[in-house]
């Protein structure tokens, strides 16, 4: 308990684990060096001061006060569940802040000159605006090296990081983990954004935002003709809720390179299980359609019938979001309830009764149409269960 005050020269203070400071720790004008170990927790403030500084914190650190990086730029790295509670005021220098997986950032990132660094490891937590400031900066998004091996899971590596707050100042964006970003998510001063291997993009999309036909609602659309999209392993999936049976997606004067390839298990694919990706007219265009062979439904001719029926209603495929193989298993659920349903589907004691009804009534019974006029007898199905007022036919007979 109590304030650590580093004064003048060279200093290094180390927290071992397990320990928690109920006080502020203060550099003095040389270079000073902070060291935690693992299960740490700094509850006052962080005020370095003018000389060339360097933090290196554990496993699952909290920093309850705000961290002042003094002048000359500092070196703050963290391992894995880094929880950053206050603010950070950075420097006019280079300032290099890299944060282990699992981590979290609540207050807003606001970097000023010079050339930035910023790392966030993944499955963190980002709750503020990242702003890279003057200068040329960096933003990744990625695995932390610096983590404790021990403290990196399966889990850890895999999560996802969710960015729903402006990005502003960072000249290079690279991804190198699962990243979504918002829908609504304003992108600013981006030159260079970079899909690295492991790196997935969710490109998260809103369907009522729209420029004629062309769906424009996500954060890469229109980020000027200065802003490039490449691929050197990673990918970009776009997520769009209600999506027909076509769509076309574009990214406005975004730049997508040539390493951007549309196209299943390609570098810009979708999540959906049931449409497919394609090259638009235009280069940072492309076209959402509908799959009409899938091979879990192929192997069910009935089945197949009913997926087509729901198909080739254009804004009815919408009403489904499909976009795991748990969901697509519930889907295929579904087709065969509409097929089973049908009077002439003999797969049921229900079916075999109805369409014994309907034999009785219709088939047993001798009809005199008029000269001229047409007859029609057969059935109608909902194209899917009943929601809609859309049928299809089936076994539907014309004479005359």
């Amino acid at each position: 308990n109590g304030n650590i005050d580093m004064q003048s020269g060279t200093n290094t203070i180390t927290a071992g684990n397990n320990t928690t400071i109920n006080g502020d720790v203060k550099g003095g004008a040389g270079e000073d060096t902070f060291t935690s170990g693992n299960n740490v927790a700094i509850n006052g403030k962080i005020e370095l001061g003018d000389g060339n500084n360097k933090i290196t914190l554990g496993n699952n650190v909290y920093i309850n006060g705000d961290i002042d990086m003094g002048a000359n730029g500092v070196n703050l790295t963290g391992g894995s569940e880094v929880y950053l509670n206050g603010k950070v005021a950075f420097t006019d220098n280079v300032d290099i802040l890299t944060l282990g997986e699992k981590s979290v950032i609540v207050q807003d990132i606001a970097m000023k000159d010079g050339n930035d660094e910023l790392t966030i490891g993944a499955g963190s937590i980002v709750n503020a605006a990242l702003n890279g400031g003057d200068g040329t900066d960096t933003l990744t998004f990625g695995k932390n090296s610096v983590a404790s091996l021990a403290s990196i899971t399966r889990n850890n590596t895999e999560d996802n990081i969710n960015i729903s707050h402006d990005i502003t100042g960072f000249e290079n964006i690279n991804v190198g983990t699962k990243v979504t970003f918002a829908s609504d998510l304003s992108i600013t001063g981006a030159n260079n954004i970079a899909l690295e291997k492991d790196g997935v993009l969710l490109l998260t999309l809103d369907k009522s935002i729209k420029s004629g036909e062309k769906l424009i609602g996500h954060a890469l659309y229109n980020l000027g003709g200065t802003t490039s999209v490449s691929s050197t392993g990673g990918k970009i999936l776009l997520d769009l809720d209600g999506a027909t049976g076509k769509e076309i997606i574009s990214f406005g004067n975004t730049n997508l390179e040539s390493s951007i390839v549309p196209g299943d298990n390609e570098t810009l694919d979708i999540t959906s299980k049931v449409h497919t990706i394609k090259a638009g007219a235009n280069p940072n265009e492309v076209v959402l359609v509908l799959r009409w062979s899938i091979s879990e439904i192929l192997k069910y001719k009935g089945l197949n019938e009913v997926y087509h029926g729901i198909g080739s209603v254009n804004d009815l495929i919408g009403n489904f979001n499909i976009k795991s193989d748990e969901q697509l298993v519930t889907f295929i659920e579904y087709l065969n309830d509409i097929y089973a349903g049908n009077p002439y589907s003999y797969s049921s004691e229900l079916s075999r009764k109805s369409a014994g009804m309907f034999r009785d009534i219709v088939v047993d019974n001798i009809f005199r149409p008029e000269k001229d006029k047409w007859m029609i007898y057969g059935g109608l199905t909902h194209v899917d269960g009943g929601t809609k007022d859309t049928y299809y036919e089936r076994d539907i007979t014309h004479m005359t």
